[in-house]
């Protein structure tokens, strides 16, 4: 059976391509349709689209935040519910909760991009299928799930987030790891934590973690999408404490990480809380580095960091 798989936008893109490569793991024969992959060389794109929209037995559409009100995916939406019932249309929400679907969207049955959303989006697929395709038994779709699931959340874990995954508001006038000798970072640069989600995993992509500890409590970590210029990619963000109602809005440090081509690469840290806490990196090269930080210059910890690292 075709699935077509509906995307727009970067991380959209990632989650439906992930989709594509792994559902047959579970579903042997089921057959995920995206445009980035499954399109030739030579061929009218719109054609292409137009003809699998109407041949697909079942819908998948990818949303982010930032893909809500994507005009070509609520198109393709449209159309696929003109085709099939609702129940084949599927609403796939990756860092989107089900009360955020507004207008067309929200008349379809939307599941989360987490273990138990995913499952039943397979259950779904599964019962779609005609008799000629012989679904699975219960137990052998879960058998399957249980087998193949942790290789689909690693990779979305790592799906590299649009920036309107953080919020409109997320705007700095000035860079913080940029500071002239002196300057002080104005508190109104920063904006609510509670508007904000934390990433998960605390994972940059990249295979690159950073995490720290406050008080006893686990920081949380926000930031930017990576972008990428000639010599490779960078990404800046924030470490906080949702607790700690003190200097900065809750920000305990910024960091900026920085990866070229070449492999190598280095992340710049600077803190901006004042009791001491411990920050960490590590990649999935091996590379581990954990040091204990401090605002008010005490002479036993950093102030700031610079750490270099591979990151393949």
């Amino acid at each position: 059976m075709k699935i077509f798989l509906s995307w727009s936008g970067e991380t959209s893109k990632a989650v439906a391509e992930a989709l594509r490569d792994w559902v047959p793991n579970v579903i042997q024969d089921a057959e995920p349709w995206v445009s980035t992959a499954d399109i030739g060389a030579g061929a009218h794109w719109a054609i292409e689209i137009g003809q699998q929209l109407e041949s697909a037995s079942m819908g998948v559409i990818c949303l982010t935040p930032s893909s809500l009100q994507a005009p070509w995916l609520l198109f393709e939406a449209g159309a696929l519910s003109k085709s099939m019932t609702n129940s084949r249309v599927i609403p796939f929400l990756f860092d989107v909760q089900p009360e955020d679907l507004k207008g067309p969207l929200a008349q379809f049955q939307a599941v989360k991009a987490d273990k138990d959303g995913t499952k039943r989006l397979l259950y779904t697929i599964n019962q779609t299928r005609t008799e000629k395709d012989k679904a699975l038994s219960s137990s052998q779709l879960d058998k399957n799930f249980e087998k193949w699931w942790g290789d689909l959340e690693m990779v979305l874990t790592n799906v590299p987030r649009d920036l309107h995954y953080l919020s409109k508001e997320f705007v700095y006038p000035i860079d913080p790891l940029n500071l002239l000798p002196g300057e002080v970072l104005p508190t109104t640069t920063l904006v609510s934590i509670p508007h904000i989600k934390p990433l998960p995993a605390n994972s940059l992509g990249m295979n690159i973690k950073i995490g720290g500890i406050f008080r006893g409590e686990k920081l949380k970590v926000v930031s930017s999408n990576w972008a990428q210029f000639a010599q490779g990619y960078v990404k800046s963000g924030w470490l906080y404490s949702p607790r700690y109602q003190g200097f900065l809005s809750h920000a305990v440090a910024f960091f900026k990480v920085h990866c070229s081509l070449d492999g190598t690469g280095y992340a710049h840290l600077l803190d901006t809380a004042n009791p001491v806490h411990t920050i960490w990196l590590e990649t999935g090269t091996g590379f581990k580095r954990q040091e204990d930080f401090c605002w008010d210059e005490n002479p036993n910890v950093q102030r700031s960091a610079l750490w270099h690292f591979t990151h393949r």
